[in-house]
Formats: structure tokens, C-alpha cells, sequence
């Protein structure tokens, strides 16, 4: 039976979700992103009132939004010995650059992880760049959205289901002077979506996978409320493969693939960075109808409190408008791990990059990038 052990994953990746779902429409929670140790004690007693409430404060810097902080809290309970974390949780966040938002939500996973359902909702007012045909613009979006999915597992590694998902925005230039063509239509727009969920999960833990693998793959039509008549289908397909490589490294890998219909906003097309995307470029550098990705991590935890990893990722962007994006991006870099919370093992991650264009980032986050 696969291993399951409470940790602050779930929250720390809704909070994480908070931010994302800004641009990505209330995208699903990433599966296995290694947020605790493997060390992380079982729990031995389940059910709701057995659980741990916690709060955390998650300082993060992001080429696209900024610096800025996340405070997020929440309660965390094991249902039976079977099924993963679930969690009740909010998180609010601000940005240098002016940004904020915050939401709440939740994941409830029973009957030996059989049922996974989880919701979310939450409201963000942004400022970012855009890339638009070589040049920066500089967009405000303000956005309310609404996320629901069901996942009905069929025996211990195939699990299916639905999710729906309510987004009303408003996307505008940040100089009113400026009116760029991908910004059309978008200055008051509503967007319902319903999609099918499918995966396969062959991992030896969900808390800090060291071997297995894990896919998933989604596919959703979405159609405008109101504003421009807007109808297209999104597909995602990732795969996830992790190996242990001596006592204390793991290398994590994972391939993903996008295809969107033409009517997608910018905010909703296939992106070369971002949740399902490579560290190393702006969410919104490269982007378009289209996407192929692949990346590979090295990750060393030592006995004590320190890590290390060592990453490299490339991608490829079609039938794109932007300049440049027919041609292979990638972008590699050093990371070091802090293990903040003996308890829940939960990692503080630096990562310094340098992209193909000799552009070099830093992050600062918790947990793993994937």
C-alpha cells in the first residue's frame, strides 16, 4: 500500500494555487510537489479531529509578479489510513510591484483515497508584463474566480472525474495610452469551463516521491458568459518520473504538452513558463496556441537541514504571434534547500537561472518546482 503521511503540502500549494490561478484560470493543484521530507512521521491517528492546523508565512520572488509575501493558515487531517491529506485553508499574498489576492479552498480525500474532491475561490488584482511582439507591455488585470473538481478513483492508481470552473476578469493596459491587440475583448469578460480529469498515479509516496511515476491529463471547453463570443478547448498532458540516485538524491523529471483552440486569451494559452512550465523566463515571455516541455532536476537532501539541486529545462512554443517563439528556449540553474519546519519538512528554495537569451532569474519559494 502506498504511504501516506500529513504534511503542509496541501496548503503551502494552495497558496501557491492563489497566486497561479491569476493567470492560469483556476488551474488544478499540482500533483507530489515535494514539499516535505520523507522523514515526515506517519500519522497514527485519523479522521477530522485528529488533524493539526497551521500557519505560514512564505516569502517568494517571481520574474513575473514580483517579491512579495503569501500568509497562509489552514487545518490538515488524514480521513483513513488510505487516502492523502485533506485540508481547509485561505492565504492571502502582496507584491512589490502592487499586486494582491488571496482566496479560500479545500481537498477532502476519503474511502482509501477513492473520492478526491477539492474546491477553490479567489479574487486577485494584478500588474504584470506581456510580451507583445518583442516589446514589454504592462497589463492590470483584476479577476474573481471559482474552481470545483471530483476525482472517483476506478482501483489504487486510476482515478477520473470532472472539474468546472467560473472566472469573470478585466484585463487592461496599465498606460491607457497603449491599447495593443492582444488586449482586445478582454476589458470585461466571463469564461465558464468544464473539463474531464484523468490519471494515473504510480508513486511510492505522496509526500516526497523518491521512485515511480505519476500522469495526468486534462481536457476542457471553455465558452464566454458574457463579453466577446469566446468558445475553445484546452488539452494538458504531463508526466511526471522520479528515480532515487544514491541514499539521499532523487532525480525528478517531468515532460508536459499543451494544445489550446485560437479564441484563448493570452492569460489562458499554452505558457513556455509559469505552474506547468520551466523556471528561467517570465510567465508571459513566450506563449501561444501550442507547447512541448521537458525538464530534469537533481535534488540532494543532506542529514541536516540543508539541500541542494541542480536543474535544467527546455521548451518549445508554436503557432505563436510572438517573435522569436518558433525557435527551442531553455534555461537551467543552482538551487539551495532550507528545511524550515522540522515538523513538516517544509524546504525554503533559492534558485538562481540562466535562460537561452542570457536572461538570468531568481526564485525564492517553498517547496519543489515540481
Amino acid at each position: 500500500m502506498r504511504r501516506y503521511a500529513p504534511s503542509s503540502r496541501a496548503v503551502l500549494l494552495f497558496c501557491g494555487t492563489a497566486i497561479a490561478a491569476a493567470v492560469t484560470f483556476v488551474p488544478a493543484i499540482a500533483p507530489s510537489q515535494t514539499l516535505t521530507s520523507a522523514d515526515t512521521p506517519a500519522l497514527v491517528e485519523y479522521g477530522f479531529r485528529e488533524g493539526s492546523p497551521i500557519a505560514v508565512p512564505i516569502p517568494f520572488n517571481n520574474p513575473t509578479f514580483g517579491a512579495g509575501l503569501v500568509l497562509g493558515g489552514g487545518y490538515l487531517f488524514q480521513q483513513d489510513e488510505g487516502s492523502g491529506t485533506s485540508f481547509l485553508g485561505g492565504a492571502a499574498f502582496k507584491t512589490d510591484t502592487g499586486s494582491y489576492g488571496g482566496g479560500l479552498g479545500g481537498r477532502l480525500a476519503f474511502d482509501d483515497n477513492r473520492w478526491q474532491l477539492s474546491t477553490f475561490v479567489g479574487g486577485a488584482d494584478l500588474t504584470y508584463d506581456v510580451r507583445d511582439g518583442g516589446i514589454q507591455r504592462s497589463v492590470d488585470q483584476t479577476l474573481l474566480g471559482v474552481r470545483a473538481e471530483a476525482l472517483y478513483g476506478w482501483d489504487t492508481d486510476v482515478s477520473a472525474g470532472l472539474t468546472l470552473g467560473y472566472l469573470s476578469t478585466e484585463v487592461t493596459p496599465s498606460d491607457p495610452a497603449v491599447s495593443p491587440p492582444f488586449l482586445e475583448g478582454l476589458s470585461d469578460l466571463d469564461l465558464g469551463r468544464i473539463g474531464l480529469v484523468v490519471q494515473w498515479d504510480g508513486l511510492d509516496n505522496d509526500v516526497y516521491p523518491t521512485r515511480g511515476g505519476f500522469a495526468r491529463g486534462r481536457v476542457s471547453q471553455t465558452i464566454s458568459v458574457s463579453g466577446p463570443s469566446l468558445s475553445y478547448t484546452k488539452v494538458n498532458a504531463d508526466v511526471w518520473r522520479y528515480q532515487p540516485l544514491g541514499s539521499r538524491g532523487v532525480l525528478a523529471m517531468k515532460a508536459g504538452a499543451c494544445v489550446t483552440g485560437e479564441d484563448a486569451p493570452f492569460f489562458d494559452s499554452c505558457l513556455l513558463s509559469g505552474p506547468d512550465g520551466i523556471r528561467g523566463y517570465g510567465y508571459f515571455d513566450h506563449y501561444g496556441q501550442s507547447l512541448a516541455v521537458a525538464q530534469a532536476e537533481y535534488r540532494y537532501r543532506s542529514a541536516g537541514r540543508l539541500g541542494l539541486a541542480a536543474f535544467f529545462g527546455a521548451g518549445e512554443v508554436f503557432e505563436s504571434d510572438q517573435a522569436g517563439d518558433t525557435e527551442l528556449n531553455y534555461a537551467g540553474g543552482l538551487g539551495a534547500r532550507v528545511t524550515v519546519s522540522k515538523d513538516f519538512g517544509v524546504d525554503l528554495s533559492l534558485d538562481a537561472t540562466l535562460n537561452g537569451d542570457g536572461d538570468s532569474l531568481v526564485y525564492l519559494y517553498v517547496g519543489q518546482a515540481f
